[in-house]
């Protein structure tokens, strides 16, 4: 949380249920602070800089960001996930430009930095502010952002949540609830943030089959999204091809595991968008496609898939 014109800061840490004795290091880490004890946690204070720390039953990180937001006070909202970690004078940098242009939502850039397990960076990958001046169309056109590149007004999105049912792409999900409530974006585009990404390393995010969880995932929120749409009467012929062609994207994956799945949602891309036409880069694909027609097309080029897979070496 951030106020003030001279950027006094409120720092929120929601210990999610974790085992590592979080709340001990926090404290050892700020020494002459002084601690008042709070019915779900405590706080530290010094010179009028204040850290929260707020304890809750394991509940996933929706479920903790919307913790920190309850205990929100401040102007201005910044997320931080724990693989995340600011630039410095970008709190700042942020503060002042929001002030100046009267910015609902403010994003920025941010940095992608790969290290080896033991800390060692192996590369770094600068991303660019999106663009999201057009609200849905933009999102629809996939620019959405981090959760780290968002700089909000608390005034603004303190009425919504995330959606503590996504588990994963909820980065993703939350750039569609601000944009769906119409809170409208600007855009700064200097990088704020670094998302650390470790290589080779055992995330709970990555349990399982990451690429299929994460098109389930995309998929389930493209079905919220198309049902808010269509509520709001704001979903025009043009959307529902991009939205078709999200579901064409994540059902062709999908197909590959079960194709009772993509059967379901050939019917739900036919039913969207009936005139639709596939954007695809594979010219095998394609051709699949122009012999079998979209249905059958894909069944049979993941067939024919898994058979040379089979055969291979």
């Amino acid at each position: 949380c951030i106020d003030g014109n001279n950027l006094a800061i409120e720092v929120i840490v929601v210990d999610d249920g974790s085992t590592d004795n979080t709340r001990q290091k926090i404290m050892d880490s700020y020494p002459g602070w002084t601690q008042y004890p709070a019915r779900d946690g405590f706080s530290l204070k010094k010179n009028g800089k204040i850290i929260r720390f707020v304890v809750q039953a394991n509940g996933g990180a929706p479920s903790a960001r919307n913790n920190g937001m309850n205990h929100c006070s401040g102007r201005y909202i910044k997320f931080l996930d724990s693989d995340d970690f600011l630039i410095t004078g970008a709190l700042e940098t942020e503060f002042k430009t929001a002030e100046m242009l009267g910015s609902q939502a403010l994003l920025t850039g941010w940095i992608l930095l790969y290290l080896d397990r033991h800390g060692n960076e192996i590369s770094r990958q600068n991303v660019d502010a999106p663009d999201l001046a057009n609200g849905i169309d933009d999102m629809l056109d996939g620019k959405g952002p981090c959760a780290s590149a968002g700089f909000y007004l608390r005034k603004s999105i303190s009425h919504l949540r995330w959606d503590e049912s996504i588990t994963k792409a909820q980065d993703w999900m939350w750039a569609w609830t601000v944009c769906l409530d119409g809170v409208e974006f600007s855009r700064l585009d200097i990088p704020s943030s670094c998302y650390l990404q470790y290589a080779g390393e055992d995330r709970i995010t990555q349990q399982g089959n990451p690429a299929l969880r994460s098109t389930e995932a995309r998929l389930n929120i493209l079905k919220k999204v198309q049902t808010r749409l269509t509520e709001n009467n704001q979903l025009t012929p043009a959307r529902a091809a991009k939205l078709a062609q999200y579901y064409y994207k994540d059902a062709r994956v999908l197909c590959e595991n079960n194709r009772a799945q993509w059967d379901r949602l050939y019917k739900r891309i036919h039913q969207l968008a009936p005139a639709y036409r596939v954007k695809e880069n594979s010219r095998l694909v394609q051709m699949f496609l122009k012999v079998f027609g979209l249905h059958k097309g894909i069944v049979y080029y993941v067939w024919v898939k898994s058979i040379v897979k089979k055969m291979l070496p």
